[in-house]
């Protein structure tokens, strides 16, 4: 299962990251972030996610990035030029705060 850097199809926002932000993580103002292994569908769909890694352990980013997967646009994987059904992918997911001087 060799996963290349993943490719965005439709960029991912920093408010829609903050949507899932783990709730306890969010309390306490805790910036984390996880690595995920997926699947690409034709449709540019992700599934068999798997969690590679999280930091800091013990916070559920990683249960986070996977419940966001499924809203996750990705160009699927090419050989030869030609898209391919369940290409694996990886990507990151950093579930920061903006700084203070972005904040609304």
């Amino acid at each position: 299962m060799t996963a290349i850097k993943a490719e965005w199809a439709k960029p991912v926002s920093w408010e829609e990251v903050l949507a899932f932000h783990p709730a306890r993580a969010r309390g306490v103002k805790m910036s984390g972030k996880a690595v995920l292994r997926c699947q690409v569908t034709l449709k540019r769909k992700l599934k068999a996610c798997l969690v590679e890694s999280e930091t800091p352990a013990g916070w559920a980013f990683g249960s986070a990035a996977l419940g966001m997967a499924r809203t996750l646009r990705v160009l699927p994987r090419k050989v030869n030029g030609n898209e391919i059904d369940a290409g694996w992918v990886f990507f990151t997911i950093a579930f920061d705060f903006r700084p203070a001087k972005d904040a609304k």
